[in-house]
């Protein structure tokens, strides 16, 4: 006497068993890409942040026109630079215009 049962229905059960109780591999590509840093002063913060949209721009900033600062600015202020006190002497500083100049940057986002 031969029983003939379809086991594929266990056998997928058992592979998704399989994968729910296996630990992912870490550091995943996300991580080793983008590894989470803290920096000791908030001075070292803007200017990290700042240094990470400069060169998103390509360009050293002595090449730059008004669109690639503005985009600087934007980028800063999606990240919240500007709600650190004095971050925006700071950027004055390094992308060379005035404090006045940042602050009008800052009000033509609003406009957008």
């Amino acid at each position: 006497m031969c029983i003939n049962v379809d086991i594929t229905p266990y056998i997928s059960a058992r592979n998704i068993l399989e994968e729910l109780c296996t630990a992912p591999d870490f550091p995943s590509k996300e991580l080793s890409e983008n590894p989470e840093k803290f920096e000791s002063s908030v001075d070292q913060l803007i200017k990290e942040l700042l240094d990470q949209s400069i060169r998103k721009t390509g360009k050293p900033v002595t090449h730059m026109r008004k669109e690639d600062k503005l985009g600087i600015v934007r980028d800063l202020k999606e990240k919240g630079v500007f709600l650190i006190k004095g971050s925006a002497r700071k950027l004055s500083k390094e992308l060379n215009v005035s404090l006045p100049t940042i602050y009008k940057y800052l009000e033509e986002l609003q406009e957008i």
